[in-house]
């Protein structure tokens, strides 16, 4: 199993090892007159339909829809054979991104069409060829391109070019994706300082949407620099601007984007709604699929965040309806319910949960993984039954995937290092690891508390929350909870209210409004006498958990 295919939410990716849906295929009705193109890069060109096309492409760019935009860049080709920024254009859509890195099936192509980009030039004005220049510094005919030396240098030659047309928005903004691209998803510390060219990709794309707010690709690539940071709430003006556009049928994406802001800002009604919407955009799309294209993760995201959100909230049924709709992508009916029925507490569905399908060539590491995490699942219903010594047997044989599991590696010398060449699932490899070391000492807690060792189950707490704070950055979060609820409700139950008191603040800084932690809050400022303080907390709660259908009890925490 390819860990770079896994999706990144731990618990949604035991629904499959490889996440998918369909790719984006407009209907044949679907045409370039009909698409809603959203940027406008000027070319040289004298056919208006050859710019359309061209303009369609860089819309797709902005929307993280590559395979369609190389179609379109290629439909600009055909219309104007001397347009040497259709071949950019192509070689562009083949280069990698923040969600993909470099491959040595798509870099040829990128040099090949850059290649013909360079020979077409001199149809081309100057600052086109300024572009055509700085992408041909990205890509290399060599057997082993040094990706981090390309990558480099294709972004000091995007800030040449966009300080030399400082006019020119599309550069600023290609000048800043080639910042993120250095380092994808790695922006930020953990303790919230930015990491190196972050400052600096901020403000580029800030003074961008200064100047023109609607720039497509600017609100999208902002949402993802500030997402991780502790102010990701600067972007809800990127997110409103990008619900309320129309979006091209290959966009579905970007009808998504919004959640990413809403679910860290605590508003879990319109994260949900953007997903919702982006499946259904999606759906509609694909009405017509064309069965060789390499399928992507568009929907398959959009589920993830819904059955974490939908948890988050407490409506069970909401999030039992998108793990079926999960279970239909990929006919894993048990798998695509295990995050549920674990954040539900459905103790008797979980001990009839079948183990993972064994692949055609056997056990693999994937296979002990998601096997360690129906083992958790059994381990938390033993407990929640009273068969503690079943629970202990749960304990070990976690312990005993995950030895052939994912293996952690070894920390970096360098944090700061560059990060081009790192596919998704290497840079996301820790914190699989790290998932089956969570379950056990969640697992642990549990069993501790369960046998009235509260001082052995607050050290256990305390060792799931420093786990969960390691984990990489992903939204949705890796874990299916966050687990300070847990650590809060555990000193709760010890009469340790203070402490109760400031876990929940803490956790409610991190997850904003998270419904469990209110509640959590509550509870403890009640049991310190701040009676006023409680109660409007109770009310913020009250407002966060009204669409849940399960009640909440201070044990359940």
């Amino acid at each position: 199993m390819d860990l770079s295919k896994l999706p990144k939410a731990a618990f949604v990716a035991l629904v499959v090892a490889f996440a998918v849906a369909p790719a984006l295929v407009p209907a044949p009705e679907a045409t370039m007159a009909s698409q809603p193109v959203l940027a406008h890069l000027p070319v040289s060109t004298r056919k208006p339909e050859a710019q359309q096309a061209f303009d369609r492409g860089m819309t797709l760019i902005y929307a993280f829809a590559h395979q369609e935009a190389e179609k379109s860049f290629k439909q600009a080709a055909r219309l104007d054979p001397q347009l040497a920024m259709a071949h950019w254009g192509v070689s562009l859509a083949n280069s990698s991104y923040i969600n993909r890195p470099p491959t040595a099936e798509q870099e040829k192509a990128a040099y090949r069409a850059i290649r013909k980009a360079q020979t077409l030039a001199g149809y081309a004005s100057e600052k086109e060829q300024a572009y055509i220049a700085a992408l041909a510094r990205r890509h290399s005919a060599g057997a082993n391109p040094d990706y981090d030396r390309l990558a480099v240098d294709y972004s000091q030659a995007m800030a040449g070019l966009s300080r030399r047309y400082p006019e020119d928005l599309d550069a600023a903004v290609l000048y800043a994706e080639s910042l993120m691209v250095l380092r994808p998803w790695q922006y930020w510390r953990k303790d919230g300082t930015p990491a190196p060219d972050t400052e600096k990709l901020v403000a580029v794309l800030e003074a961008v949407l200064a100047r023109e707010p609607e720039h497509l690709g600017a609100n999208h690539h902002y949402i993802h620099a500030v997402e991780a940071s502790k102010t990701p709430g600067r972007a809800l003006p990127s997110a409103e601007r990008l619900a309320r556009l129309p979006m091209d049928s290959a966009a579905d994406h970007l009808v998504h984007m919004p959640a990413h802001t809403y679910l860290r800002v605590g508003d879990y009604e319109r994260a949900d709604t953007s997903n919702v919407h982006s499946i259904d955009h999606a759906l509609t799309a694909h009405k017509l699929q064309d069965p060789k294209y390499n399928k992507d993760a568009a929907c398959s995201h959009c589920l993830e965040f819904l059955i974490y959100s939908y948890g988050m909230q407490g409506r069970l049924a909401d999030a039992r309806a998108a793990a079926v709709k999960q279970s239909k992508l990929y006919g894993e009916d048990a798998w695509a319910s295990l995050p549920v029925l674990v954040r539900f507490g459905r103790w008797d569905e979980l001990l009839v949960l079948p183990p993972p399908k064994v692949s055609e060539s056997g056990k693999d590491r994937w296979w002990y993984y998601a096997s360690g995490l129906r083992h958790y699942g059994r381990g938390l219903a033993q407990v929640a039954k009273g068969q503690l010594p079943q629970a202990e047997a749960e304990l070990k044989a976690i312990a005993l995937d995950s030895s052939r599991s994912y293996k952690e590696p070894a920390p970096p010398t360098d944090p700061n290092r560059l990060r081009v060449a790192t596919s998704t699932g290497d840079a996301f490899r820790s914190s699989y690891a790290k998932s089956l070391r969570l379950a056990q000492e969640i697992l642990r807690a549990r069993i501790a508390a369960a046998r009235g060792n509260q001082p052995a189950a607050l050290f256990y707490w305390e060792r799931a929350v420093a786990l969960q704070d390691s984990l990489d950055y992903s939204e949705p979060p890796f874990w299916y909870y966050p687990v300070r609820e847990s650590l809060g409700g555990a000193l709760l139950s010890s009469g340790a209210y203070a402490g109760a008191e400031a876990v929940f603040r803490t956790d409610l800084a991190e997850n904003a409004r998270n419904p469990r932690s209110l509640f959590g809050l509550a509870e403890s400022l009640d049991a310190q006498g701040k009676s006023g303080e409680a109660e409007a907390v109770r009310r913020e709660f009250e407002t966060a958990w009204q669409k849940a259908d399960i009640s909440l009890l201070a044990k359940d925490l």
